[in-house]
């Protein structure tokens, strides 16, 4: 049986809503009049200010009046970032990346680390320890597009269960080099 998942810690915040424009740090100052200027430098430092849901760092960030500013308090997750894939979604279920070529989905016997696997796996385990992803299906290593990853075998085995029936149509779409002699014309090519 498989250990739910800890809930990832959600920091307080504050939220306001600018009525002059101002520099980010004239708001602030004037919004917490109660904390050092050093301890708001902090917060923009650490990434704990955003503005409209954007994350600002800069002290002289433009705030205008309408603008939603939130100061979280306590540790703030950074976001997930690698450059050969990207997380399109995630619940507590399933995570869905999209891919970019040159990367494995899987290991290989000469290639274990610059897996998308493995890249989600120690993205997990950063948020808790005894995560585990299970590969749904498969994209080739030159092949770029959506990922399907399981966070329990039992999502794993109803998804590869069903998948004839969940994925009722696929499209490729290649890119051709050289450039092809004719202008104009239709390429078939059957998949097995």
């Amino acid at each position: 049986m498989n250990k739910p998942l800890a809930k990832p810690h959600t920091a307080k915040y504050d939220e306001h809503t600018a009525e002059a424009p101002s520099a980010l740090m004239e708001f602030l100052t004037t919004t917490y009049k109660d904390r050092s200027r050093t301890t708001i430098k902090s917060y923009l430092a650490h990434g704990q200010v955003t503005v409209n849901g954007i994350t600002k760092t800069r002290f002289d960030a433009p705030v205008v009046p309408g603008d939603i500013v939130r100061v979280t308090f306590g540790h703030v997750e950074k976001p997930f970032t690698n450059k050969m894939l990207r997380i399109i979604y995630e619940d507590e279920h399933l995570i869905v990346i999209d891919k970019r070529n040159g990367l494995l989905s899987m290991a290989s016997e000469r290639e274990r680390v610059k897996t998308a696997y493995y890249i989600l796996s120690e993205y997990l385990k950063s948020r808790d320890r005894s995560a585990r992803i299970f590969i749904v299906h498969r994209l080739d290593r030159e092949t770029s597009g959506l990922m399907l990853f399981a966070k329990s075998m039992e999502v794993q085995h109803a998804f590869q269960n069903n998948w004839k029936g969940s994925v009722v149509e696929r499209k490729y779409v290649a890119v051709v080099s050289p450039p092809l002699k004719a202008s104009e014309g239709v390429i078939s090519s059957y998949l097995a």
